[in-house]
């Protein structure tokens, strides 16, 4: 059973002691917690030669198997990726589940683990709360000798948690990237219902912010999270990509006052508030130029709207651009007029690239940019104020350099990926353990 195997992948040997002794389980999890010197060391515990099982050295590394239904690289993807890759290199054993629809070919998600010589497994079936899919994804953990599975998502997170426990036999955990519902009678808030129902049935629960703790469900339902804060690897920014990727609207946007968005085009993430908001900056003669990097639902409606505004020559829709955080150099203001937040990785990527924010004051933002010390918060839903605030950047263009210098020294200092995946690891502990002593 998993609780001996869990057990095992600390202490080396299933039920026996350092001479083959009987012990407790208060013994078991003692020795589970310690290595002879009594402390862990680096990622995996040393292990005394008697407990050492050579017949099973894989149980002398964690495998981690993180499960996830992507629907291109956005905030969620990229912090996946950098933590899979940070475990990697602390000598722990991750693989990626991608799941999806049936006849859903390779995913950007996919295609980039791959590149980054990541182990990746995909699976695909019929839409909806397929149990078949569910049962499979624990036949792949059996056979990939999962310590835990790790869910990231609405759809994960319901397929595994509404399994009853003695069919699962594996402890799990899931990490919430950000509840992004607005509206109470909506098909992503039914979503979110369902969700933290499921959640309250995994071994743990991970926010990536305070201010999902703060969810009405999620206290309703009495759902204790612990607060992992996204992390993000320190990355180099070059001017001059956007005019290689754009060339015609590079030209067009030359001498202008250069705004970028990044993000899924849906409902939550406000680009109706932004383009009014830029709308208004342009009436009163401001040489400004907006591109939105990204692809989803509202983009017809996003279109329309660039049209009825006569705003063909100031705002382009790009469209999903990979890796869309390498064109931050080249632009003066990075723009989240997001309704709803949790901690968006897109903001820590532009106080890495030196480029002043503007931003609403919604879920982890205002704490990470010092209550608008760092950069301007404006209220959400607000055209008004969120034309304010980037008009305020655009007259301290010039101003900038020691306050943009302040925030990527905060993004590298507070949020590292090392940070983030060992707090991931001290929690996988905590968690195999508490699993194997219910057992």
């Amino acid at each position: 059973m998993l609780g001996r195997d869990a057990l095992a992948f600390f202490a080396g040997r299933c039920g026996e002691g350092a001479l083959g002794e009987e012990v407790s389980p208060a013994q078991k999890a003692s020795r589970a917690l310690m290595n002879r010197q009594g402390r862990f060391v680096g990622e995996q515990p040393l292990l005394h030669p008697r407990l050492a099982n050579k017949r099973h050295p894989e149980r002398r590394r964690m495998n981690i198997l993180h499960v996830i239904d992507s629907g291109g690289l956005y905030g969620a993807e990229m912090v996946l990726l950098n933590l899979m890759t940070a475990q990697k290199e602390m000598g722990l054993s991750p693989s990626m589940l991608s799941i999806g629809n049936l006849g859903v070919g390779e995913k950007y998600l996919e295609s980039e683990a791959k590149r980054r010589g990541l182990n990746v497994i995909t699976l695909r079936f019929r839409n909806g709360l397929n149990i078949w899919g569910a049962l499979e994804i624990f036949n792949i953990s059996r056979r990939l000798n999962i310590q835990i599975i790790h869910s990231h998502g609405y759809k994960g997170d319901i397929l595994i948690g509404l399994l009853p426990r003695r069919i699962r036999n594996i402890p799990i955990i899931a990490t919430m990237h950000g509840w992004t519902s607005t509206r109470i009678f909506s098909k992503l808030n039914f979503y979110e219902l369902i969700d933290a129902v499921a959640m309250k049935n995994l071994d743990s629960v991970v926010a990536v912010s305070a201010s999902i703790v703060e969810k009405k469900m999620i206290k309703l339902l009495n759902i204790r999270p612990v607060i992992i804060n996204n992390g993000i690897n320190e990355n180099e920014y070059e001017k001059g990509v956007f005019k290689d990727a754009f060339p015609s609207v590079a030209d067009k946007f030359r001498d202008r006052f250069k705004v970028l968005a990044i993000g899924r085009l849906s409902k939550e993430k406000g680009y109706d508030i932004l383009i009014r908001a830029i709308a208004g900056l342009a009436s009163e003669n401001i040489d400004i130029g907006l591109l939105i990097i990204g692809e989803g639902e509202e983009r017809s409606r996003l279109e329309k709207l660039v049209s009825i505004l006569n705003l063909h020559d100031t705002v382009y829709l790009a469209g999903y651009e990979q890796d869309a955080r390498r064109f931050m150099a080249d632009f003066d203001v990075f723009v989240v007029p997001s309704l709803t937040e949790g901690l968006p990785i897109t903001i820590l990527e532009a106080m890495q690239a030196e480029i002043q924010i503007v931003a609403t004051r919604v879920g982890e933002i205002p704490i990470l940019i010092n209550d608008g010390e760092l950069g301007d918060l404006a209220e959400p839903n607000n055209v008004e104020d969120l034309s304010n605030k980037i008009k305020r950047a655009y007259v301290n263009k010039r101003m900038a350099g020691e306050k943009t210098k302040k925030t990527k020294k905060k993004a590298l200092s507070n949020y590292g990926v090392a940070n983030m995946a060992a707090q991931y690891l001290d929690l996988y502990k905590k968690v195999i353990i508490a699993y194997a002593m219910r057992r």
